[in-house]
């Protein structure tokens, strides 16, 4: 923009508009104009001030001269990646014990449709339909199996039962944390807390269910108002639970979650921590850090 009167420099006019705007002026032309020239800036536009023949122009650069380089592209940063340690056997371990559950769970049903088919010529039935049948009823066996077993054995059923889901439930939690690759696995640590729930959790939640539901509850029932009758061929306790939907009945709930909650759940994480610790050759400092 040209302040003042137009001015003649170096054989260049340059031409002005009614409202002073400098029109159709190239930008080599502007800077032609001799004398002394400071620079300056008001706001995004690029201004040059000049100062010969005795009078004073302020001269504007084209738009496209002046204007900001664009900023440069802001660089994203990844994710920190977690560098897990990785090992070759991960895939060959967990189909030999995928591979072995499946067989002692379809072993007897497998025996079974082979000889099915062996037979068939002596069949008055197909194998096939016969096979379909053993397979639809295979789910309900399976549980049917499951408790027959646990009211045989109930603590090896329960500690075995334990282990297979604390080993399940590490590994779904390391998949979780980002372990999504069968190599990535940390299997020791899959291990150990499988020996954690078989060895500690199975058992001394057999233990503590068979206190809460017998002395325990006598305890409290004795405390409520309740009822517990003495057998008088032995020494053994009967207990008579309160009347359904009455205050006693809901007060034992009540009581018996409350110390599941407490006693049970306090007990039971320090044991399952310590065990932890001890397995993974923690320092006692480390095993203190994780209770």
């Amino acid at each position: 923009r040209v302040v003042g009167r137009p001015r003649r420099s170096a054989g260049l006019v340059l031409p002005t508009t009614q409202d002073g705007l400098m029109v159709n002026t190239p930008a080599a032309e502007r800077v032609a104009l001799g004398g002394p020239r400071q620079r300056r800036r008001r706001g995004h536009a690029l201004y040059y001030r000049t100062s010969r023949g005795g009078g004073h122009a302020l001269v504007r650069l084209r738009a496209s001269s002046v204007a900001p380089p664009p900023p440069p592209p802001k660089s994203v940063v990844p994710a920190p990646a977690f560098d897990y340690p990785r090992s070759k056997y991960n895939g060959i371990v967990l189909f030999g014990l995928v591979t072995a559950a499946l067989t002692a769970l379809l072993l007897r049903d497998v025996v079974a449709i082979m000889s099915l088919y062996q037979n068939d010529y002596w069949m008055e039935a197909d194998w096939v339909p016969e096979s379909m049948k053993l397979l639809a009823r295979l789910p309900a066996d399976a549980l049917g199996d499951y408790r027959a077993a646990a009211l045989a054995n109930p603590i090896w059923i329960k500690a075995c039962t334990s282990g297979v889901s604390y080993l399940v439930g590490d590994l779904v939690a390391q998949a979780y944390e980002g372990r999504r690759e069968v190599e990535a696995l940390d299997l020791a640590r899959a291990w150990r807390n499988a020996f954690s729930g078989f060895a500690l959790h199975g058992p001394i939640l057999h233990v503590w269910i068979e206190l809460l539901e017998g002395p325990v509850t006598v305890a409290l029932l004795g405390v409520l108002g309740g009822v517990a009758a003495t057998s008088a061929s032995s020494d053994a306790i009967h207990v008579v639970a309160p009347t359904p939907g009455s205050a006693a009945e809901y007060a034992l709930i009540a009581a018996k979650i409350a110390l599941d909650q407490t006693v049970f759940a306090l007990g039971f994480n320090t044991i399952y921590s310590v065990g932890l610790g001890v397995l993974a050759r923690k320092t006692p400092a480390e095993i203190q850090h994780n209770v």
